[in-house]
């Protein structure tokens, strides 16, 4: 399941050099994936105010969400779950040649909720970028992105040995290139609260 205030996903399989341009683009809408809904053979959801799944190379400029992103499925039991205020995941394909991320004065003020949830993997949710790839070879360059929504967790659960990756700007980046330039800030509140995980590792920082 693919959710975006902008886009919901960008793909090109077998494209060894598909990029993308997204630049000052802003959603104040309210995105809200809520109830006892389950997709039969989704493999991961996905929420961001500006792009859901980001599956290209590319460069993000002076995106803005203002929207409350909320993801409620009353105690469903899901696969990977990735919320953020401006992208769920960016996982650049696999044949592609680069594979880099710039995210430039992206500014999240949204609220992003996630709530009454099971997770057969690991969860990730953060104002800017949920996960940051996994791929070898990724750069991310962070500059000058701000986040000053709220994130709040509320009566979430992970498998054994999977893990809560909550942060300000960044849930997860797993890159083989990491840069925070300028002034990266967060100044919103994250919160925790009747969470569970099993022997998993839970990482929560403020960036």
């Amino acid at each position: 399941i693919l959710m975006g205030g902008i886009i919901a996903g960008n793909y090109k399989n077998g494209a060894t050099n598909y990029h993308i341009t997204v630049s000052d683009c802003s959603n104040s809408g309210n995105i809200t994936l809520q109830g006892n809904y389950f997709a039969s053979g989704s493999s991961r959801y996905q929420l961001g105010g500006i792009i859901g799944d980001g599956y290209a190379y590319g460069a993000y400029t002076r995106c803005y969400n203002s929207g409350t992103i909320t993801l409620d499925t009353g105690n469903q039991t899901l696969p990977t779950v990735e919320v953020a205020g401006l992208m769920a995941r960016h996982y650049p394909h696999k044949d592609q040649t680069y594979k880099y991320g710039t995210y430039t004065d992206c500014v999240n003020q949204g609220k992003v909720v996630v709530k009454n949830i099971n997770v057969n993997s690991s969860l990730y949710v953060a104002g800017i970028l949920g996960n940051d790839s996994h791929q070898t070879n990724k750069v991310a360059t962070y500059t000058n992105c701000a986040n000053s929504g709220e994130i709040y967790i509320e009566k979430a659960t992970v498998s054994t040995g999977k893990a809560f990756y909550v942060g300000g700007l960044t849930g997860r980046s797993n890159c083989s290139s990491l840069t925070y330039t300028g002034n990266n800030v967060n100044i919103g509140n994250i919160i925790l609260k009747d969470c569970k995980s099993d022997n998993a590792t839970t990482s929560v920082g403020g960036i």
